[in-house]
């Protein structure tokens, strides 16, 4: 049973890769999808078209671009159909034309032949060929070739990345992750913040930056002498702040570290709010410190 199933099983692998149903697949896609598709694109743009006119076109610039893309798209869907069949012909006339010298290089002639004792055909170059030889050589060996493989070979070896990069989910992360790691330490280093420790209640400017994967205070704004430093790999990091009052103005973004091991009690007594905390204007400059506190910490998987 083992070798029949496996028998069926190439007999149907067989058929399904026939030359008969790979003809078919061919032309439903280039008689029959291509059309539809075309046709489905025509009846969008021509609604788009019909919603952009309901306003007022002269005096809106963005409804002018959108109007001028729209009938881009329609001329493009309707002439879809008709440029596949130029090019698909295209393709085999200029292959005929490349290779048209050829069609003229022999001729044919009848010679006596001792051995069946009569005429015999017989192929001789042509005076065409014999007169232009080297440049046919030239034609046929170098242009022709380069024409036809090389052509397709430097095609492939461009177009294949290009649509691995555009079909995988997750393009370029790794080459994105490397060049933000890099990236993150040097734009982030001597930057200005609002900061706050555990013993202060209100936020000052402070100098910050990364430093051999440290967090480091300055105490001026010219970043050369350290106030504090902490170790990234030191340090756990939460997004908010416990602070409700005295919030700097302009900040509606927090992040908040502890120390590794530090005593996070919140006590009234002692006047100490729960860890070192940094105030940002956008999300977008809190998210690269994030990112760059995490790279710090945890660099092989990032």
């Amino acid at each position: 049973m083992t070798a029949t199933a496996n028998d069926s099983v190439g007999q149907y692998s067989q058929d399904f890769l026939s030359e008969e149903v790979m003809a078919k697949i061919e032309l439903s896609f280039n008689c029959v999808l291509i059309n539809v598709f075309a046709l489905l694109g025509l009846i969008g743009t021509s609604i788009n078209l019909l919603v952009l006119c309901q306003y007022n076109i002269t005096t809106d610039t963005s409804n002018i671009l959108l109007v001028s893309l729209s009938v881009a798209d329609f001329l493009f869907c309707l002439t879809v159909p008709v440029r596949m069949k130029y090019l698909s012909v295209l393709v085999y006339v200029l292959n005929a034309l490349m290779f048209s010298p050829t069609y003229f290089i022999l001729t044919h002639d009848y010679v006596y032949s001792e051995k069946y004792q009569g005429l015999v055909p017989v192929l001789e170059p042509t005076k065409f060929f014999q007169k232009n030889f080297d440049a046919i050589n030239i034609e046929i060996g170098i242009v022709y070739n380069i024409a036809v493989s090389g052509t397709s070979f430097l095609v492939t070896l461009v177009f294949t990345p290009a649509i691995a990069i555009k079909l995988c989910p997750l393009k370029l992360v790794f080459f994105f992750c490397f060049f933000l790691f890099q990236a993150l330490h040097s734009f982030l280093s001597n930057v200005k913040l609002n900061y706050k420790d555990p013993s202060s209640k209100k936020f000052s400017k402070k100098t910050v930056g990364f430093r051999q994967l440290k967090l480091v205070l300055f105490k001026s704004s010219e970043a050369k002498d350290e106030s504090v430093s902490w170790n990234a790999e030191d340090i756990t990091v939460y997004i908010g702040t416990m602070q409700k009052k005295n919030l700097p103005s302009g900040c509606k973004f927090f992040l908040t570290f502890i120390v590794n091991g530090e005593d996070i009690s919140n006590n009234k007594d002692k006047e100490r709010s729960f860890g070192h905390c940094f105030g940002f204007e956008t999300e977008t400059e809190m998210m690269k410190w994030s990112a760059a506190i995490y790279s710090a910490q945890h660099p092989a998987s990032f």
